[in-house]
This record gives structure tokens, sequence and C-alpha cells, in this order.
């Protein structure tokens, strides 16, 4: 994902023996952090930073049920896309955010709402779930759960 990034929400976790959280376990929410998610009771599905402490966010509100792919930009959340999103990717760089969208791997422009392109069709005898992006060498990254391989993309 790149270089660390210092971000007005933080959390640390320390386990113990047991498994369990200990007594210095944060939660974050809308009580202490009213921006942190967008407005409604939202579910998340996957989420993801840049370089730069862009959020990025995929999942739906119970308000609509609608599934959208949001952006963190000035304390405010933005829309990018309306789409079904199970796994996401924003690029160091803010430039692009990849994702899994039943079963197609795609990539979006942040800066144009809706503007996306299908990079991979989904595909049953590979099933794509998951993306990573290597900003050093532009090469994105995507498992194929049915063969358990990796595939690349450049």
């Amino acid at each position: 994902m790149g270089k660390p990034t210092n971000l007005s929400v933080t959390s640390t976790t320390t386990s113990s023996p047991t498994g369990r959280c200990s007594g210095d376990f944060c939660v974050a929410d809308r009580k202490v952090f009213p921006s942190l998610l967008p407005s409604g009771q939202i579910t998340t599905e996957s989420f993801s930073f840049t370089d730069y402490g862009v959020w990025y966010l995929a999942g739906y509100s119970s308000d609509d049920g609608i599934r959208m792919l949001w952006r963190l930009e000035c304390n405010q959340w933005l829309p990018v896309a309306e789409k079904a999103l199970s796994n996401i990717e924003a690029s160091g760089n803010d430039m692009f955010v990849f994702g899994i969208s039943e079963g197609d791997v795609v990539v979006f422009d942040p800066e144009s709402y809706n503007a996306y392109r299908t990079i991979a069709l989904a595909d049953p005898s590979k099933e794509y779930t998951g993306v990573t992006f290597d900003q050093d060498s532009n090469i994105l990254y995507v498992t194929e759960k049915a063969t358990g391989r990796i595939a690349r993309f450049i």
C-alpha cells in the first residue's frame, strides 16, 4: 500500500495470550468521529486508502440499499460510483481505484462519477476475489480463488 500515512483516526489493537482484545483496544464510532462513514447505517464491504491519506469505502447504506464506492475528501464523503464491489484497492498516487464487481475486475477514475473500465470479465473457472496494486511496477495482482493462482495485469 505504500508509505504509512498519518490519519486523523488511529486505532491500535493489542491482544492478550487468550486472543481477546486488551483493555486499551480502541473503537471508533459515529459518536467519537461523526464523519467516519457516509450518512445512514453503512455496511462496509471493503476499504482502501492512498499514500496521501485519501480513503475509499465500498459498501451500501441500509437507508436505500444502493451499493456505492465513496471517497473521503475534506471530511466529506463523495460518491465515486454506484457499483457493487466486494474488494477494492486504491493506487498510492490516487489515480485509480481497482476492484472486484460481481466477479469482474474493474478500475475506476475517482475524479469522474461512475467512470470505470472492465479489465477482466467474470470467469467462473478463475473466480476473481481480491486485488492489490504495486505502484512501483504498475502491476495489478488479482487473486484467482478457483485456481489458487495470482493473475498479473500490466
